[in-house]
């Protein structure tokens, strides 16, 4: 459609599918500020203030409920000129973005159903995106690490909730997919999931963590989008302290009770209920 430097509409305002937006009667000749609804005459007073302080196109995103439903539109503004070159108004060109927008709303809803499921899991767990920045944190790693998420969404400092110095968490390095770095950071600690492909998990032991360290049994593994193009990575952590103390001072009794036996000054020999040594 096109506008007069007053902002009377000039011409006919049709779709592709030749359906007026409004009887041509009822708005040629009139401004566009007495019939269209006052959210687009507020975005338009703006573009058509920047597009004349400017002669730059401006864009606007908008919405206008019809019988059957809402609809969403992208229209552009660009200046007109007359056959002097003098300013003769604007044309615009408005199109449909229905089904673009509703794809964003969803995709909008989905990641926060997943930041919500992230969240409420009791399991601690943050996911990176193929830069290694921290896209989400949930709050049993907030209070696990005593690092606010506010702190680091956005960063790549995820690695201040596991080392004193930066150096790279299992999640970045699948990201880079090297195997040799792997091995290099985790030795024989690290093992390939069995069940999950691009999954690895490691244990290790974090001293500055909790008040006297603590072990740490933690997966990562990579995420693909659709298209299996990798979009980022996401890792969980599983402490396993209890269970490794247990192991430890299980091996240590053993240790212990094997030295005891070794260094008995009377002959002695243990046998099953067969008599078998």
């Amino acid at each position: 459609l096109t506008l007069d430097e007053d902002g009377k509409f000039q011409d006919t305002f049709r779709n592709n599918k030749q359906e007026y937006f409004l009887p041509p009667e009822q708005f040629i000749g009139r401004y566009y500020g007495d019939i269209l609804p006052p959210s687009l005459v507020t975005l338009l007073d703006h573009a058509l203030e920047s597009l004349k302080a400017t002669g730059t196109v401006q864009q606007v995103t908008y919405s206008m409920d019809y019988p059957d439903g809402k609809r969403y539109y992208e229209a552009r503004l660009s200046r007109r000129l007359d056959a002097a070159g003098k300013p003769a108004g604007c044309t615009i060109v408005a199109r449909d973005i229905t089904r673009q927008q509703e794809a964003e709303d969803e995709l909008i809803k989905s990641r926060a159903r997943l930041t919500a499921i992230l969240k409420g899991s009791p399991i601690p767990q943050f996911v990176i995106d193929r830069d290694h920045r921290v896209i989400q944190w949930n709050t049993v790693l907030e209070k696990y690490s005593l690092i606010p998420a506010s702190e680091v969404i956005g960063t790549s400092d995820h690695w201040r909730a596991f080392y004193p110095d930066n150096r790279p968490c299992l999640a970045d390095l699948l990201l880079d997919g090297s195997a040799d770095d792997l091995k290099h950071w985790y030795g024989n600690q690290i093992i390939r999931s069995p069940l999950v492909p691009d999954a690895y998990t490691a244990v290790g032991f974090f001293p500055h963590m909790g008040e006297s360290g603590v072990w740490l049994s933690f997966t990562a593994a990579l995420i693909r989008d659709n298209e299996d193009e990798v979009i980022g990575a996401v890792e969980t952590l599983e402490d396993i302290t209890e269970v490794k103390q247990a192991s430890l001072a299980l091996t240590e009794s053993e240790s212990r009770y094997r030295g005891v036996i070794e260094n008995l000054q009377d002959v002695f020999y243990r046998s099953d209920a067969s008599g078998r040594l």
